[in-house]
């Protein structure tokens, strides 16, 4: 039987897991519960979006956005727990599955950090595209394409390892749109920042105006440049890593080195968890419906 074979070249497994020692266990079980806490509240934050009284068109978004954060957790629980990175496959099937598996979960958060910007420019009422660019259905399409491509690229590339192009393609498309998408997150703050400026400019008379909603507004604009800040370093390094890294399919390695390998993936693991971190908590201070 063929040994099974992915376009991205990744450790040598036996050898890089007795090189590691309790190393890799804790990476891979550590995150592993964290992500279990992490499905057990997108669950309840799913539930509650789909079931809470508000205004159709308010909750949709949040119901998208609890979604993809529930689909995330359950792709880094699942291949965590049951295959971590491929590394105990033993035919090509298993490897594709887990591949998959994994990829929706990116595709889940990227289209996480999309659908809350949109849900913050709608309650700030601020505009960075033309109106119909910035809606609903055109973030339903962009999300259900990002999923769609993934699985169309993973099955194509299982099936001819020649197409490993499309796995770029893939992978650079949602890098550049995590950029695009935190450069909005930085627009967005500067904007709210100004709009706040000028509130206080206006409202000096009026106590009440001054002691609530701006310090809430403070707050929500430093989660903003920190989101922004953290969406580019996440991506940015996304990109770097599938167009330069070892373990790219630009790559001419066979294997990589188990310990640079290691450390970004713990890396890269840790910054994913913060962000879906601050996604979470920007969501649940965000109004659901116009104020």
């Amino acid at each position: 039987m063929a040994e099974p074979s992915w376009p991205e070249p990744g450790p040598n497994w036996s050898e890089a897991k007795s090189t590691w020692g309790l190393a890799w266990p804790i990476h891979v079980y550590l995150l592993a519960s964290i992500w279990t806490m992490g499905v057990t509240y997108f669950l309840f934050f799913f539930v509650q979006s789909v079931y809470r009284r508000n205004d159709g068109h308010k909750r949709t978004p949040f119901i998208m956005l609890s979604f993809q954060l529930l689909i995330l957790g359950l792709s880094r629980c699942f291949v965590l727990f049951l295959n971590p990175y491929g590394s105990n496959s033993s035919t090509q099937t298993q490897i594709v599955t887990t591949v998959t598996a994994w990829s929706l979960g990116t595709a889940g958060l990227t289209s996480a950090f999309g659908v809350l910007l949109l849900i913050l420019l709608d309650a700030t009422k601020l505009n960075l595209a033309p109106p119909k660019f910035q809606n609903l259905s055109v973030l339903i399409i962009i999300t259900v394409a990002n999923f769609i491509f993934v699985l169309v690229a993973d099955i194509i590339v299982a099936f001819y390892g020649s197409a490993k192009i499309l796995l770029l393609l893939c992978q650079v498309t949602f890098g550049l749109w995590g950029v695009i998408v935190a450069i909005g997150y930085f627009i967005t703050a500067n904007r709210t920042r100004k709009n706040l400026n000028a509130t206080f400019q206006v409202s000096e008379l009026n106590a009440k105006a001054e002691n609530r909603n701006p310090m809430k507004l403070k707050c929500l604009i430093i989660k903003l440049y920190v989101s922004s800040l953290l969406g580019l370093c996440i991506f940015s390094i996304s990109l770097y890593a599938v167009l330069f890294g070892e373990s790219s399919v630009l790559s001419k390695k066979k294997y990589v080195d188990s310990w640079p390998w290691w450390a970004f993936q713990t890396t890269f693991r840790i910054l994913e968890i913060l962000m879906t971190l601050l996604i979470t908590i920007v969501a649940l201070q965000t109004p659901r419906s116009s104020q």
